[in-house]
């Protein structure tokens, strides 16, 4: 017969068991398993990894098609963790999508699993997460390759600038607010992304922490603390960053480059990193201190908190908004009102 996973039964997952399977574009984007939860069960988890493109999951119930749980994140990984209020009685029937909703890959491979009351566990064969191969290449796709798309909870966010090997990221504090409390940021599980190629959305494979804020500079810096799974960091571990310019020696006219991750920036929800051309258009002080450098690069939603690098390809400045309703004129925040403190941290576990 004909349900929702289409026509036909679709195959049975073995519980904590990972799988080898395909989205095709032919079979309207979805591939659909079996899931037959026994009594008594107190939480049904999913796990995807491995997608060759990125993918969604979807937990409904067989009986009626109705949707339990979507996962529809950018990670590495999409997670299911359903809870059951009162523990079934009997077998309860449900189906796991695994969802395509890229109308470029046609067909894309991936591994699933499930399990009961607990996480599945992680295959063994299961690799760090990609990174663009940065050494050697032009400082531009080095600039490129250390500008990262920072998530908070809700999917909010924006971008930053890796500025270590190790994973300190400069960005500004509003990319870290969590909406509708009043200016508060996330602290702990920033999701990071690193491009994996310059064509495509980044890859979110790390987790960070703030380890400083402040809130009148809109400046926050973080640090890499584990990969999305919880693991740790390997002690080889050399991530793409770019060094620190002096924002004091820029004049009018000289050339810059803004690189983020803006949400116009492409016809996907998520766009691959974006680098814009222009000029310091103004400088202004405040109380005889260095306060904006104004730039006609532009600069749109999701900027803030990226890269805006001089001639040598240095950081100078940290995008953080544009001036007016229409925005012609592009903000960022002088790299020269980076605390000391922080500069140190930094400049301590840059290479000598």
């Amino acid at each position: 017969g004909r349900g929702t996973w289409g026509d036909g039964e679709p195959p049975r997952v073995e519980f904590g068991k990972w799988t080898r399977g395909r989205v095709e574009a032919g079979r309207a984007g979805v591939t659909w398993y079996d899931v037959v939860v026994p009594a008594g069960t107190r939480s049904l988890h999913a796990m995807l990894l491995g997608s060759s493109a990125p993918l969604d999951l979807v937990l409904a119930r067989k009986t009626d098609g109705s949707i339990m749980r979507r996962a529809l994140s950018a990670r590495v990984d999409e997670r299911i963790d359903h809870t059951f209020m009162v523990p079934p009685d009997g077998p309860r029937l449900f189906v796991l999508g695994v969802m395509n909703r890229s109308a470029v890959e046609k067909v894309v491979d991936f591994r699933v699993a499930l399990s009961l009351n607990k996480p599945p566990p992680l295959p063994r064969d299961l690799v760090w997460p990609p990174l663009i191969n940065w050494q050697g290449r032009s400082p531009t796709v080095r600039a490129a390759a250390s500008t990262v798309e920072l998530t908070v909870r809700d999917n909010a966010g924006g971008s930053g600038t890796c500025v270590t090997p190790r994973g300190r990221i400069l960005t500004c504090r509003h990319v870290l607010e969590i909406e509708g409390q009043k200016g508060r940021i996330q602290r702990e599980g920033v999701l990071v992304a690193f491009p994996a190629r310059l064509d495509e959305p980044p890859v979110q494979s790390f987790l960070a922490r703030v380890t400083a804020e402040d809130r009148k500079k809109d400046l926050a810096l973080l640090e890499i603390t584990s990969d999305v799974f919880g693991r740790p960091l390997p002690d080889d571990l050399e991530l793409p960053w770019v060094l620190l310019g002096d924002s004091a020696t820029l004049e009018l006219g000289d050339p810059v480059q803004v690189f983020g991750y803006p949400s116009e920036g492409s016809e996907r929800s998520r766009t691959p990193v974006i680098l814009t051309r222009g000029s310091i258009a103004g400088l202004e002080a405040v109380g005889g201190a260095p306060r904006w450098i104004k730039t006609d690069a532009w600069i749109g939603l999701g900027h803030s908190g990226g890269s805006m690098v001089d001639a040598n390809l240095r950081l100078v400045g940290i995008p953080a908004a544009t001036l007016g309703q229409s925005e012609v004129l592009g903000l960022a925040v002088p790299v020269a009102l980076v605390p000391a403190g922080w500069k140190l941290l930094i400049l301590k576990d840059q290479p000598r």
